[in-house]
């Protein structure tokens, strides 16, 4: 099913199932307390290199992460 929340505590997961979180929130991965990893980024990670002028801090750019509930 898909859900819209507002903060990534609202995230649950069953019991051995795997939940995906698709945000443009670059700092979402840092407020996740179940083990994850990012699976998708719309920007290679090599542009990152050429940041010139600060152009990625004004950019929306997609990332989908694949959350884990192991209990």
């Amino acid at each position: 099913s898909l859900n819209l929340i507002n903060n990534t505590s609202e995230i649950q997961a069953g019991k051995d199932s795997i939940v995906l979180l698709a945000t443009t929130d670059r700092n979402a991965a840092e407020q996740l307390t179940q083990p994850h990893k990012l699976i998708y980024s719309g920007l290679p990670e090599w542009v990152r290199a050429f940041n010139y002028n600060r152009w990625l801090d004004r950019t929306k750019i997609w990332y989908v992460y694949e959350i884990e509930n192991r209990n």
